[in-house]
């Protein structure tokens, strides 16, 4: 038994080795250019919030909104997705100082229902396409998503109620104010969450032509599922684990062809790992340009030890 186990651990290394070194280059920087281009829109989209909670008058830019949200994104690639957050938080409310944090943490509250919404017809369109049986087991996880939106919509309700003595819970609620317009947020923001949704899709597909898979709708759509599986776990090695065990479970069915576990792994753990590195440079490039050094220096010196006199 134990020999077996082996014999198959090493197929699926020499299989994830092989896969690896013959990634086509071009259909895999096409891949990286779309997925930034995904972060960008979505970016651009929560900008569209961000004014709408500031009632138009705000100081921040397009360009800030769009930085802070690709530096949180690249944040979360390599820790989780509540210090990519707090980062966006941050490096907003420093462009508008007057909104405060909970303001900012209402808009990303705004930006992920609208963001939800725009993926319901994701479901739908796995079933039309022949691949809903096959992903069965992850709609676990979309009823936790649910549960999560009607918590905070029964939050919303609440502070509507009780606003006197909680600064916090109004600045939070006004964050949130955008979803109360509908119809404005529809034009204003889901064009932009839609047009990236459409670039994520196409850079899994080239991110699979770059791995020589099968690229058709029902396979595009297993990895989709699969990488949002893995995403419900915090702790990234158990993360990425589990996307490879869901891949490796549906990606077959789907494919209406076998495919080895070492090509699967090869093609998850590549792709996250290009897309880790990539997301880790641009946020560390944004955090040293909006740093204070001025400020940081000042602080340095007035903490660091008075030098004993000589002699």
């Amino acid at each position: 038994m134990g020999g077996e186990r082996a014999g198959d651990l090493l197929q699926a290394l020499g299989g994830m080795t092989g896969a690896l070194a013959g990634v086509a280059p071009g259909w895999l920087c096409l891949g990286l250019a779309l997925h930034l281009c995904n972060q960008l829109l979505r970016g651009r989209g929560w900008w569209a919030i961000v004014r709408a909670a500031h009632d138009g008058r705000t100081r921040v830019t397009r360009r800030d909104a769009v930085a802070a949200w690709i530096a949180g994104a690249g944040a979360a690639g390599v820790l989780t997705a509540q210090v990519g957050d707090a980062l966006r938080i941050w490096l907003l409310s420093r462009r508008a100082p007057d909104a405060g944090y909970a303001l900012v943490a209402g808009t990303l509250v705004a930006e992920g229902a609208g963001e939800l919404v725009a993926g319901l017809p994701l479901p739908v369109i796995a079933v039309a396409v022949g691949v809903g049986s096959t992903l069965a087991a992850t709609w676990t996880a979309a009823a936790g998503v649910a549960a999560i939106v009607i918590v905070v919509g029964a939050a919303a309700v609440a502070t509507r109620r009780r606003v006197r003595g909680w600064p916090v819970l109004v600045q939070l609620r006004h964050g949130c104010a955008p979803l109360a317009a509908p119809r404005a947020y529809a034009m204003s923001v889901t064009p932009w969450q839609l047009a990236s949704r459409a670039c994520r899709i196409a850079a899994v597909a080239c991110f699979l032509g770059a791995f020589h898979l099968p690229v058709t709708p029902q396979t595009v759509l297993v990895v989709i599922f699969a990488q949002a599986s893995g995403r419900m776990l915090s702790f990234a090695p158990a993360a990425l684990g589990a996307g490879v065990a869901v891949l490796a479970a549906t990606f077959g069915a789907a494919a209406h062809d076998e495919v080895g576990t070492g090509r699967l792994a090869a093609f998850l753990v590549g792709t996250t790992t290009l897309l880790t590195l990539m997301g880790a440079v641009v946020a560390t490039v944004v955090v040293v340009r909006n740093a204070d050094w001025r400020t940081l220096v000042r602080a340095t010196r007035r903490t660091a030890p008075a030098e004993a006199p000589v002699g």
